[in-house]
């Protein structure tokens, strides 16, 4: 069973990435999400120091002008159902190093919600400011701040209404950190088809090399986006592995 498993391309690419003939991977085009991840995490291993696997998008939005023009990078949308508090900062802090290295931003993260600093409080809203608290425990130096619904987190003017004091990231947030796969499926795949957005990815993370899945949805610009976005993080890992050395 093992021997055929491993003749499937989806698991021999995995091995050829594994066994560095390879500096990357890309799939997904023809399976599901959770075939690619199981694969990653069986051949390829996770990053030292993580277990938690995640997905980031990058969105490209007709007619949105936001703080990095119509850029900006959504997680998790494709991997993790119901993240708790400590994995939601793992996703957070896995994504913030991703656009770092890969767009060359300093990461503002905005952690998403129903309610905007306080304006409802249920378990759900709780979960979020626990995971804040998580991110500033661990990576003090990342600008990162919530609970904040949408348009708090992207409209300078919302902001100004919603978040008494201002923020470093209210109305300014240029990496969109979703509570749970439902809000954060839905909201990317509304934004791809309404918005008639460009969708790169989902990029995975937290693995110990570069993968990246595509949806089954991708189009021909999709894929392209996504073979550069891999080719630099790929290149990206290989010169800080030998810097470490």
């Amino acid at each position: 069973h093992m021997r055929e498993m491993f003749r499937t391309n989806l698991y021999y690419g995995a091995m050829l990435v594994h066994r560095d003939a390879a500096d990357a991977m890309i799939a997904g085009f023809t399976c599901p999400t959770a075939d690619v991840v199981i694969a990653a995490q069986t051949v390829i291993g996770m990053k030292e120091g993580n277990d938690t696997t995640c997905a980031m998008f990058i969105m490209e939005i007709p007619g949105y002008d936001g703080p990095e023009g119509q850029v900006m990078a959504f997680a998790d949308c494709s991997v993790f159902p119901n993240p708790d508090e400590n994995q939601l900062a793992d996703i957070a802090i896995l994504t913030a190093d991703t656009v770092h290295s890969l767009l060359g931003w300093e990461p503002r993260l905005a952690m998403l919600s129903f309610s905007t600093k306080g304006s409802a409080d249920n378990e759900m809203v709780g979960k979020v400011r626990a995971a804040l608290t998580h991110i500033r425990e661990r990576r003090p130096e990342l600008k990162a701040d919530g609970e904040f619904q949408l348009d708090a987190a992207i409209d300078p003017a919302m902001a100004v209404k919603k978040v008494p004091g201002g923020s470093e990231v209210a109305g300014k947030g240029n990496i969109m950190i979703f509570p749970d796969l439902n809000a954060g499926n839905i909201t990317s795949k509304a934004i791809q088809y309404f918005a008639h957005a460009s969708l790169y990815g989902p990029f995975m993370q937290g693995f110990a090399k570069t993968v990246s899945d595509l949806s089954r949805s991708s189009s021909l610009q999709d894929i392209l986006g996504v073979i550069v976005m891999v080719s630099i993080t790929a290149q990206n890992q290989k010169e800080a592995e030998k810097a470490k050395c």
